[in-house]
């Protein structure tokens, strides 16, 4: 008897909470889909823990220089379960969506995935693993035998609140040394203005050209909300501002600092 909602497991090679599979993992929990993690660097038997867990489709969040790694486990698992779909987002994929052409791999996800998995899993989860029926979901390529189903990029997610807070349950849940870590990562927007030659940045705004507002930023409640939370429940003793270019707007960082000053109080660590 299948679950009642679709489950992806989610992979990864170094033992950390990272952005991506947090955002994916609060989005679709809040539709009621399933989501777990493994990082392989903490597993006896990467493959074998990921299998054991049932998922309807195995997800990689693959910069670059994880993709060999990554691929390889993806061949793991094919070898022993070829019909669960495999699923590639993240930098890598969004920038050389060709890896599509390796075996292993059935879907990938180009820029920001909350919509575009959550309506992949939606599919999974009426038509089991007939990625057929999500052959045309923007920001996905699908593969179909030996049809690949390139779609076009979607417009952008411009309310980042609907997309936060973060819950981190998926990790710490399973990691204890994530758990009692005293600082966290935190995100409060997305996008960056400028266009400097070694960073990917300037390619990604091409892309996403014409799709919406490129640079979005949390409302000051919902950050707080999230940090309060980490506070409350997993000590947080330090805040690690992950953004790019955490002084990129004047004046939305002088209010911001001032509430952040007179309601939450913990030092924190950025990037400007």
């Amino acid at each position: 008897e299948r679950r009642k909602m679709a489950k992806i497991v989610f992979v990864q090679t170094e033992l950390r909470d990272r952005y991506g599979p947090l955002c994916l993992y609060s989005y679709l929990k809040k539709h009621n889909h399933e989501s777990d993690v493994f990082c392989d660097n903490a597993e006896d038997d990467i493959v074998t823990s990921i299998l054991d867990a049932e998922p309807d489709i195995i997800g990689f969040s693959s910069m670059t220089t994880e993709f060999k790694s990554h691929l390889s486990i993806a061949n793991e698992i094919k070898k022993k379960k070829k019909n669960i779909p495999i699923l590639f987002g993240g930098p890598h994929p969004t920038f050389y969506p060709e890896i599509i052409n390796e075996e292993s791999i059935d879907v990938i996800c180009m820029n920001e995935g909350e919509d575009a998995v959550l309506e992949l899993m939606n599919v999974i989860d009426e038509f089991s693993d007939d990625l057929a029926q999500a052959r045309d979901i923007k920001n996905l390529w699908i593969k179909e035998g030996d049809n690949i189903h390139k779609n076009s990029i979607r417009d952008l997610q411009e309310n980042l609140d609907l997309v936060s807070p973060l819950d981190r349950d998926i990790y710490y849940n399973r990691y204890e040394i994530l758990k009692v870590n005293p600082t966290r990562t935190i995100y409060i927007g997305r996008g960056c203005p400028f266009g400097c030659a070694y960073c990917f940045n300037h390619s990604l705004k091409k892309m996403v050209e014409g799709k919406g507002k490129f640079i979005r930023m949390r409302s000051n409640d919902n950050v707080f909300d999230e940090i309060r939370y980490l506070k409350e429940n997993y000590g947080l003793k330090w805040v690690q501002f992950n953004d790019d270019t955490f002084n990129l707007q004047r004046e939305w960082m002088v209010n911001f600092l001032k509430a952040y000053e007179k309601e939450i109080k913990i030092p924190f660590i950025c990037n400007v």
